[in-house]
């Protein structure tokens, strides 16, 4: 058998680790350029599977990166976003990214704006899809205002001077924000913005 037969048959397999990583072993094909359509039987058959929420959000991801478009996936995707789980919506963010379809736009931008806990990685998603920064800045701003989540706002810090240090044009856009943040956040933009203007 070669690599896509095997990752095919640990699809069905009883062990849910085997099967998780039959998965990322076809997405990771997809990231190299193979498309394995035999592969989209058997991963149909995991979004079935309703007690394994993971196992059938990453299987819909790997359909929609071999097929470009699939409407039952993409739905799957979305619910999966309504999870508490932020790792898994982390991971929703990522192969929405990947999907030029307006359902995927269209979750990410809710995500951006509800001011959730992974509001850097929706903007970054669109930003990805759009090629428009300024979801990502939208996005790690939102979630650097996160008060009564300090890791949530390390984590928008920390995009925040990601982006400034990769792409210029995010200082004068931070800069201009300034005066209109909450003197709590404007604090700490303040700090990112005077690192970033002297790096």
């Amino acid at each position: 058998m070669n690599e896509i037969e095997n990752l095919i048959q640990d699809l069905s397999n009883p062990d849910r680790i085997e099967r998780s990583d039959a998965v990322w072993g076809i997405v990771h094909l997809c990231d190299t350029g193979v498309r394995p359509h035999e592969a989209v039987p058997s991963l149909r058959i995991l979004l079935d599977d309703f007690s394994e929420p993971y196992i059938r959000m990453i299987a819909a991801g790997a359909i929609l990166r071999i097929l470009g478009q699939d409407s039952v996936a993409m739905s799957v995707l979305v619910e999966s976003l309504d999870t508490r789980n932020a790792f898994l919506r982390i991971t929703v963010c990522d192969f929405l990214g990947e999907v030029r379809d307006d359902p995927a736009v269209l979750a990410l931008l809710k995500l951006l704006l509800d001011e959730e806990d992974i509001t850097a990685k929706a903007g970054e998603a669109l930003t990805k899809l759009t090629g428009d920064l300024s979801y990502s800045f939208e996005g790690a701003l939102n979630q650097l205002a996160q008060f009564d989540d300090e890791l949530t706002k390390c984590i928008g810090r920390e995009h925040l001077l990601f982006l400034g240090r990769n792409h210029k044009e995010i200082i004068p856009m931070l800069r201009d924000r300034l005066n209109s943040l909450p003197w709590d956040v404007r604090l700490d933009a303040e700090e990112i913005f005077h690192i970033l203007k002297n790096e």
